[in-house]
C-alpha cells in the first residue's frame, strides 16, 4: 500500500523500520522545528506541508511540496485546498488519500484514548511530556466500550464521517479508538499488489509550481490605515467599540482591490487580533477598562506596523 504518515507518527514509524511514502505536516507552531529537526531531514519520502508551516521545516526536507490549509486566507488567492483537511493533521492524511483513491485504511487514528493512558504511542515527540488524561466525553469505540474523547478530536471525527459522505469512500478502522460512522471496523486484512512508484508518480502530478505574486506584497498601507484608525478615534463604551470594528472589518476588505496579495496574507492576522480584543472587552469586569485595552492595542499594532515601515521605506 501507499502509507502516509502524519504528526508525531514519523518518528515510531522510522524507529520500527517502516517508510512512508508521505508524511504530512500543518501547525504553525515553532515547537514543530524541535519536534522534527532530528528525524525530518533523514526522512526519504516526501513531505508534505501545509502553507503556514515554518519554512525551515520545508528547508530540512529532502522532496518538500506545500499544500493550502483549509480555513486559511490563501484559500481565495488560490482556492485548490484539500476540503476536510481540519482540524488536525490526521484529518489532511485522510483527506490527501481520498483525492487518489476510495479505498483508505486508518492506522492509529485513534480520535479517542483511554483515562489515564497516555495518548500518543511510543518514541513519539510526547515520551517526555504529560500526555494523559484524567476525564473525558465518553463515545462508542472501534473495538473497546472504554474511549473517550476531547472537542477536538470529536471535531475531527465528525470532519472525517462527512468527507466518507461526501466521497463515498470505503474506509477500514484498524485504530482501537473512536468509532467512525460509516468505516468499517477491521483488525487484518490481504492487500492485493500494487506498483506504488507509478502511482506515486501520478500522485506527484497534482502539485504544480504556482506563483502567488507578480510583485512583493507591501503590508505597510493596510497597517498604517488600521493604526491611524486606532489613533483617531476614541473607544469609551461599546457602542464605539462596535462602530470601530465595523470600520476596520469594511477597511480591511476594501483593501483587497487594492492590493489582493498583501491583503491574503494580512487579514487573517488582523482579523484574529480585532476579534480576540473584541471578545476580551466584553468580558471585562469594568467597562471602564475599554479605554485602557484600546490603548495597549493601539500601541501593539503601532509597534507592528513600524516594523513594516522599516522595509516600506528601504523599498
Amino acid at each position: 500500500m501507499i502509507i502516509i504518515s502524519v504528526g508525531t507518527a514519523l518518528r515510531p514509524l522510522m524507529k520500527e523500520g517502516i517508510k512512508s511514502d508521505f508524511h504530512i505536516e500543518q501547525e504553525r507552531i515553532d515547537l514543530l522545528i524541535d519536534a522534527l529537526k532530528d528525524i525530518l531531514p533523514e526522512y526519504n519520502g516526501i513531505f508534505v506541508g501545509a502553507n503556514v508551516v515554518n519554512p525551515k521545516i520545508f528547508e530540512m526536507a529532502k522532496n518538500p511540496y506545500m499544500y493550502t490549509r483549509e480555513g486559511f486566507t490563501f484559500e481565495s488567492f488560490y482556492p485548490r485546498v484539500l476540503i476536510f483537511s481540519s482540524p488536525i493533521v490526521g484529518n489532511t492524511g485522510v483527506s490527501f488519500a481520498a483525492n487518489f483513491t476510495k479505498e483508505i485504511y486508518l492506522c492509529g487514528m485513534d480520535l479517542g484514548f483511554r483515562l489515564g493512558e497516555k495518548k500518543h504511542s511510543k518514541n513519539s515527540f510526547y515520551d517526555s511530556k504529560e500526555d494523559t488524561q484524567k476525564d473525558g466525553i465518553k463515545i462508542k469505540g472501534n473495538f473497546s466500550n472504554d474511549i473517550y474523547t476531547d472537542s477536538l478530536l470529536l471535531s475531527s471525527k465528525m470532519a472525517i464521517e462527512r468527507l466518507i459522505k461526501a466521497k463515498n469512500l470505503k474506509i477500514y478502522n484498524l485504530s482501537d479508538g473512536a468509532y467512525i460512522e460509516n468505516s468499517i471496523p477491521l483488525k487484518d486484512k490481504t492487500l492485493p499488489k500494487i506498483d506504488k512508484k507509478n502511482y506515486i508518480k501520478e500522485i506527484l502530478t497534482a502539485f504544480t509550481t504556482q506563483k502567488f505574486y507578480e510583485k512583493e506584497p507591501n503590508l505597510y498601507p493596510l497597517l498604517n490605515a488600521v493604526s491611524k484608525t486606532f489613533k483617531t478615534l476614541n473607544i469609551n463604551d461599546y457602542k464605539h467599540l462596535t462602530g470601530v470594528m465595523d470600520f476596520l472589518e469594511d477597511l480591511i476588505t476594501a483593501y483587497r482591490s487594492k492590493d489582493p496579495s498583501a491583503y491574503s496574507l494580512i487579514r487573517g492576522s488582523l482579523w484574529h487580533i480585532l476579534l480576540n480584543f473584541y471578545i476580551l472587552a466584553h468580558k471585562l469586569e469594568n467597562k471602564k477598562d475599554i479605554f485602557k485595552l484600546a490603548k495597549i492595542l493601539k500601541k501593539e499594532i503601532f509597534e507592528f506596523e513600524k516594523e513594516f515601515k522599516k522595509d516600506y521605506h528601504s523599498h
